[in-house]
């Protein structure tokens, strides 16, 4: 991008910086101008501090010609018109959110067409925690330094987040959609190594390829919560993600137990409800989800054997899962006397993608091939009163 077109797409946020009012750069110009995507620029998003919002708008308004707009127009935000409930817009405009255009038609051509300001909130953001931000690493002039937009860990982090706990009750097709879109623009053209797994034989067999993050992209998940490592290995790896309540099963897990830690969280009383289509008979009544299969959970840690605390994938089940798992796999608590000092737990990814990320602890009967080839593949195991175990058949 160049300094004229930066010029133009910050100037706006120069009145925040004047007032001392929090805010990051966020969207398609953090993408751009900080990680150095090269993507089209549409809206621009500003996060603010949540008791700054309107203080922030009125700052924008009063010294640059915009004015604030209490409906969109524009469809971009809107839902699908093939889902049930189109046409809802994916924030809470006037309430979280706030759309700023330009005052008239003569300003028309030198300012930003629209310019969302959110609450920090919204996108599960922290704009006063100045590690989760960045400067602009190519400023187009001295009085835009102090602009920050989100480091690649925190826009990630936000990313997965906000689509797992989106800012309405309803899960919003468009929103999703388009954060995915900003994380594969980042796993893409941000993260180190030009490519996120590579793909060894192990156990001396030819034909048993298991794919493995890149030293660079490991060294990326780790940086990130615990709560978004799984989200970005499943991805980085080409594997299917999980259903969506699934999802936010696992990140709400996750995130708790860093609450368990200090880290201030309020879980959701709610499930995020997916739209129906169109085409669903409206009297049809909503399959109650079951309770979801016993799925391992991927995250980074460093290991704590010779290996110089390298850093590598691991696979453990979570807690609601455990007792499952214990009970449904009579090799699950044998494991661990059967487990030899010299080999560390490591990663097992050949079979999960095999079996669709599932492994399955669900059935009656445990299957005694699929136990055998985890031989190979060191599958782990953490049940939350025990170290970590390796599944040997």
């Amino acid at each position: 991008m160049g300094p004229l077109t930066q010029k133009a797409r910050l100037l706006p946020s120069l009145s925040l910086l004047r007032h001392g009012i929090p805010f990051v750069i966020f969207g398609e110009d953090a993408l751009c101008i900080a990680h150095l995507v090269p993507t089209v620029l549409f809206d621009q998003h500003i996060l603010v501090l949540d008791s700054k919002l309107q203080e922030a708008a009125a700052a924008i308004c009063a010294e640059g010609p915009y004015s604030l707009s209490v409906t969109d127009a524009v469809d971009t935000w809107k839902e699908s018109p093939w889902v049930q409930g189109g046409g809802r817009h994916a924030f809470k405009l006037n309430e979280d959110t706030l759309l700023l255009v330009p005052s008239n038609q003569a300003d028309a051509e030198d300012a930003l067409e629209r310019i969302f300001l959110h609450k920090q909130s919204i996108f599960h953001f922290d704009t006063e925690e100045n590690s989760s931000t960045i400067l602009n690493p190519s400023p187009p002039g001295p009085e835009f330094r102090d602009i920050r937009f989100p480091s690649l860990p925190a826009f990630l982090d936000s990313a997965v987040a906000t689509n797992t706990e989106p800012p309405l009750p309803v899960f919003h097709s468009q929103l999703g959609r388009t954060l995915e879109v900003w994380i594969s623009y980042l796993l893409l053209h941000a993260v180190p190594g030009r490519g996120h797994h590579r793909v060894r034989g192990r156990g001396g067999s030819a034909n048993l390829n298991v794919p493995e993050l890149k030293p660079a992209a490991l060294d990326a998940v780790s940086q990130l919560k615990d709560e978004t490592q799984p989200t970005m290995i499943r991805q980085m790896l080409g594997m299917k993600s999980l259903p969506f309540e699934q999802r936010v099963l696992e990140w709400r897990d996750l995130k708790a137990e860093r609450a368990q830690a200090g880290i201030p969280y309020k879980p959701s009383e709610h499930m995020p409800v997916v739209p129906l289509s169109i085409f669903a008979k409206p009297d049809a009544a909503r399959p109650v989800p079951a309770l979801p299969d016993p799925r391992l959970t991927p995250m980074v840690r460093r290991r704590a054997d010779g290996a110089g605390g390298t850093l590598e994938v691991y696979w453990r089940s979570l807690p609601r899962y455990a007792a499952i798992a214990k009970t449904l796999l009579p090799s699950y608590t044998d494991a661990h006397r059967r487990l030899s000092p010299r080999r560390s737990p490591g990663v097992s990814m050949h079979q999960l993608i095999t079996l669709n990320t599932t492994v399955s602890l669900h059935q009656r009967e445990p299957n005694r091939a699929r136990l055998r080839g985890l031989k190979a593949l060191n599958l782990v195991l953490e049940p939350p009163d025990q170290q970590p175990i390796a599944l040997l058949s």
